[in-house]
């Protein structure tokens, strides 16, 4: 049978505290379930929590655990099976344990963007529930299924009513994960019901607000492009933003992900990185590289990678904000409007629609959007030439203007 200890998981230095848990072993094999307890170093011999008052709070839990175990045969079960058992036969059911597993399954299915999503939607609701403004202080604190009422949410969603996207999102990943707990912990067809409320059958989720487009005139998107720069991010951040513009609108994340095997024969044939874990097709992609932007792939050439700021840059998030860092440095010089990475590929579509006349599909396509025909699609070999074709559409616009300028 697994044995349960009563520990925390780095030590204490000087007078800050840390969550306690409770760990699981099993197997060979460690697990955590997190307490709603804190320790301070005078309260841990090494790793394991030894103050009597301490233990005392949490032996009950520590009990219960091991009467739930003492029912089950565990010899072939994982370590996360077993804290999964003990988690959904717990009286008062943790929501906050069973966010930790649906956003680690998350992870390990590779949607890390779509999982910091999650865990900022969550954050925002520990700081409304908590009354805290500092996140940092509300690390171990837990939230139980029973503990979100309808009107707890309500009011969340309230707070939220001056944001454009959160009072949306937030609210609609929290959902997500709750009726995905009803799933897990609720046998309907027995009558074990481990979660016996719902406040979202009651809340209606509002619309989130449509932002400002945040393409800009293609003159802008010329003087940028063509722009003297004066330090190596300033560099950098121009050539990706034409990378970006002359591959359709190509996300920074996939420049950062693609493999050398992703380049073939002046093609670049890849999976969207934000998307591919969650559509049937993986959001398969192909492009052809066109020959004006090729002497950046021999430049930005990685050695394990198909480009170096995938090996430079630890993540993909601090090699996005060098490139904006180096944009927004550019058009201060350029005195014109703030721009982004994203900004190119919004201004793409629009000119392809504006400009070159595409339809919303064409261009929908084009950024590897997913389609409103997916059924259809599914009997269809998928011909990317079209794509080929608009994008050099988009190319011939810009180059107008640089010869109308010139």
């Amino acid at each position: 049978m697994a044995v349960l200890s009563v520990v925390i998981r780095k030590k204490i230095v000087g007078m800050s505290y840390s969550s306690v848990y409770i760990r699981i072993s099993h197997n060979s094999k460690t697990a955590y379930i997190k307490t709603k307890h804190k320790a301070n170093f005078k309260s841990v011999d090494g790793l394991n929590v030894t103050a009597y008052n301490l233990l005392k709070l949490i032996q009950p839990t520590v009990d219960a655990y091991y009467g739930i175990l003492a029912n089950v045969d565990t010899s072939e079960m994982t370590v996360t099976e077993v804290k999964e058992l003990l988690i959904s036969h717990s009286a008062d059911v943790s929501f906050s344990d069973y966010f930790d597993l649906f956003v680690e399954e998350m992870y390990k299915d590779g949607r890390d963007n779509q999982a910091e999503n999650y865990i900022n939607a969550f954050n925002s609701l520990k700081k409304f529930y908590f009354k805290e403004s500092d996140i940092k202080k509300l690390f171990g604190r837990n939230i139980n299924f029973i503990d979100l009422k309808t009107k707890l949410i309500e009011d969340w969603i309230y707070s939220l009513r001056h944001t454009n996207r959160a009072k949306q999102h937030y609210p609609t990943c929290i959902r997500a994960v709750f009726n995905a707990g009803l799933k897990h912990f609720n046998d309907y067809d027995t009558g074990d019901m481990r979660i016996k409320n719902n406040p979202f059958l009651k809340v209606k989720i509002p619309s989130a607000t449509t932002p400002q487009k945040k393409s800009v005139d293609i003159e802008i998107i010329n003087k940028i492009l063509n722009a003297e720069t004066f330090s190596r991010r300033e560099e950098l951040a121009k050539d990706i933003a034409k990378m970006i513009f002359y591959l359709a609108g190509i996300n920074v994340a996939d420049l950062y992900t693609l493999e050398k095997s992703n380049y073939q024969d002046f093609y670049l044939k890849y999976n969207r990185h934000k998307t591919k874990s969650t559509r049937e097709d993986k959001s398969y992609f192909e492009i052809f590289v066109v020959p004006e932007i090729r002497p950046l792939f021999e430049k930005y050439k990685g050695n394990e990678k198909l480009f170096i700021f995938g090996e430079q840059y630890r993540e993909g998030d601090n090699f996005t904000k060098a490139v904006n860092i180096g944009l927004a440095s550019i058009c201060k010089a350029l005195k014109v409007p703030a721009v982004t990475s994203y900004t190119f590929r919004h201004s793409w579509a629009t000119i392809a629609q504006n400009d070159c006349k595409a339809s919303t599909e064409d261009v929908a396509f084009a950024l590897n959007h997913a389609s409103a025909h997916r059924v259809t699609e599914s009997y269809i070999k998928k011909d990317f030439s079209p794509i080929d074709k608009l994008n050099r559409k988009v190319i011939r616009q810009l180059k107008t203007i640089k010869e109308n300028r010139q």
